[in-house]
């Protein structure tokens, strides 16, 4: 298993600074944590400082790397288009975050009845696999320590 990362280093924060607004008006839509959209932003594209995360046309694609064959996030984002002016590395992140959080809050919202805490890891477990769902899971304790 990788190491967890260091939640104050100094690109994870530049990537906070940039990416928070955004992670919070979109965890208060789909009532997520922001830092449970920024652990898996961080995972997927490095908070979109990753340029193969947006090389590809099809299978897992973009910030979030959401597999557009299986999810329809088209309208993730109703209400929140003033989030495109904000600082963000692509035009489309801020779309792509909501279409992860759609994603995440449906798994929750499905595994709710498992109590507080394991619908949070079981869509992180849905959204890529287990070992990875386990891994991100644990940052998301980890974090919760920090930021409640």
């Amino acid at each position: 298993m990788q190491k967890r990362p260091d939640v104050f280093n100094k690109r994870l924060i530049e990537d906070v600074e940039i990416y928070y607004p955004i992670y919070k008006a979109v965890g208060d839509k789909y009532s997520l944590k922001w830092y449970l959209l920024w652990i898996v932003h961080e995972e997927e594209s490095t908070a979109s400082a990753d340029p193969k995360a947006f090389e590809r046309t099809t299978g897992p694609v973009g910030a979030m790397q959401i597999n557009l064959s299986y999810y329809n996030v088209d309208h993730a984002g109703d209400g929140l288009e003033y989030l495109a002016v904000l600082p963000q590395r692509h035009p489309n992140d801020w779309k792509d975050i909501t279409g992860g959080a759609s994603i995440l809050a449906t798994s929750v919202e499905h595994y709710s009845y498992l109590g507080k805490d394991l619908p949070i890891e079981f869509a992180l477990e849905r959204y890529s696999s287990v070992r990875t769902g386990e891994y991100r899971f644990a940052i998301y304790e980890e974090y919760k320590k920090i930021f409640g």
